[in-house]
Formats: C-alpha cells, structure tokens, sequence
C-alpha cells in the first residue's frame, strides 16, 4: 500500500463519517487489515499525515473541540472544485470497497480496456519537467511511427489515457496511450504556454475527438419518454443545460429539449444515432442532415430485412 494510498483512506473515511474521533479512525484503521497489519494508527502519524494530505491535495481536516474532539474537513467544496482531487478519492473508495468484498470477486465485474498505463508515469514527469518526449507510435493500421511531442496533458475518457501534445509541425493532436510502443524524455525542454487551458480547450469538443476543422456550435437534441430523465442525470456534454420540456400525463409523448455547445465531429453523431429513436437532433439543419444520412445509409445497408 503506497503513502498515497493511505491519504486516500484516510480523506475517504473522514468523508464518510462526516466527523469522527481518532479513537473511532484508528478502529477503522485496525479493522482494515490489508493497510493497518492489525495495528492502531498513532497520533503523531494521524498529525502527520493531516498535514501531508493539506499540502498535497488541498484538503484540510480540523478537529472540533466543542463537537467532542472530532474530526472534520473543513473545505468540502474542495471535492467539487477539483475533478481530479474527486475522482482520485472516488477511485480509491471503489478500490477500497472491492478489496473487502473479495469473497464475492467472481461476482464484480469490470471492463477490460487497455489503457496504456505503463507510459503514464513517465509522461506525468516529463509534463512536470517541461520535457519533449521521444515516442514510437502504432497506428490502429499498424504503421509504426517515431515523434518528438510537447507533451500538454493527459485525459482519461472511457476508462482509457489519451495525450494532448504538439509536434514539430506545431499542430496539436491527441494519441492514445495504449497505442504507443516505446517513451522516453529527450533533453530539449519546452515552455508550456501560460494561455493554454487544457480544460478549456476539451470544452469544445465531445471526448478526445479534435480538430478536423469541425467548429463548435449550439447543438438542440431532443429526447423523448423516458430518455429524458436519463439525459437529465448523465449529461451528454459538460455544456448541456435543459431549454424546453414537455411533460404530458402520457409519458409516451414526454420530451425535452437540451442544447450543447460542441464541435459535431463523428464521435459526436455516432454517440447520437447510438441511442436510436430515443433522440432527435432539431437544430442546426447541418448537423440534422449529417445525422439523417447515416441513418439513410443504414437503412440501405438492412434493405433487405423484412
């Protein structure tokens, strides 16, 4: 079990319980057997690693005398501040639940994607030293290919690590982790431009699909009868707001309009025509259109289906 690993418990249990003595942290430390080793957590580590997770993660536990002496983080807004500090404490809450539910293994199931993880450590620390990295890369064709690349920064979607970086042709593409063959820092050093916001600059467009000269635009997609509670809870795009709603006592004739500002490249329609006649596409005539030809070719494709 890593140090980080024990940040993450540590943040996660204090979460949870919203406060809690130490007494009742170091219980939950002992029972946890695979970290603990069936030992209590000793105050001065407790403090120690209070004041690693404030410097490391942003998040600071504070104990409330008048509240029994309990602990409590003090700023939990932090977690919705950060979607990297929340999704590494999510993380680890999925582990940690699994890991004591090992009995039942056979029963949890999980995807298995390759992700490429292997390069990630080493690409994190040449993006913390500013350093060019040296990449072999294989195509989904199976060219191999070596390239100099700014690397920018790492986005996970879909369970898998994809790169933003720029080449030597000053063009920004993104590569996928588990198509590279072979990584390694070169001593050039690049300056990672002070204007560029990573987050940003995926805001336009729908997963890790960019480029192409496909611009943004207000997309109106409308989702009918149950669909539309379903798109209400998981948005389809981070600009996704709700517009219009139509709300009948059939619920057969239920539907709401969302409107999303993305760029409408082919991962975009095909995450559309993926959920069928559940969704429509109003606006703009462009986008309908390419969506309605798909849908075309489709048909011709099943022609001979009765």
């Amino acid at each position: 079990m890593t140090q980080a690993e024990k940040y993450l418990w540590l943040i996660k249990t204090i979460k949870d319980a919203g406060s809690i003595t130490l007494a009742e942290i170091s219980e939950k430390w002992r029972d946890n057997e695979e970290l603990s080793r069936g030992e209590p957590l000793p105050r001065c580590t407790f403090k120690r690693w209070c004041g690693s997770i404030s410097t490391s993660y942003g998040i600071f536990i504070c104990c409330s005398k008048k509240n029994g002496y309990k602990y409590y983080i003090s700023n939990p807004e932090a977690f919705e501040e950060n979607k990297l500090r929340k999704w590494m404490v999510d993380s680890f809450a999925v582990g940690d639940i699994i890991s004591g539910n090992k009995s039942i293994a056979d029963r949890i199931l999980v995807e298995e994607i390759p992700s490429g993880l292997v390069f990630l450590s080493p690409l994190l620390a040449a993006m913390r030293e500013g350093r060019v990295i040296r990449m072999a890369y294989r195509s989904f064709g199976g060219e191999e290919r070596t390239y100099d690349i700014e690397p920018y920064c790492v986005k996970l979607h879909k369970n898998r690590w994809y790169l933003l970086g720029r080449g030597e042709d000053e063009k920004l593409r993104v590569y996928g982790l588990d198509r590279i063959v072979k990584l390694e820092p070169v001593e050039r050093i690049f300056r990672y431009p002070d204007d560029f916001d990573a987050e940003e600059f995926f805001s336009r467009f729908f997963g890790v699909v960019v480029g192409l000269g496909v611009k943004p635009c207000n997309i109106v997609v409308r989702a009918y009868g149950r669909h539309l509670y379903y798109m209400r809870s998981l948005p389809i795009h981070p600009s996704q707001r709700e517009i219009k709603a139509h709300i009948p006592d059939d619920e057969d004739e239920a539907y709401a309009d969302f409107q999303v500002y993305v760029a409408p490249s082919y991962d975009f329609i095909f995450h559309i025509l993926s959920m069928g006649d559940m969704v429509e596409v109003i606006s703009p005539e462009n986008v309908r259109r390419e969506v309605a030809e798909y849908v075309h070719a489709l048909a011709d494709m099943y022609k001979d289906c009765k």
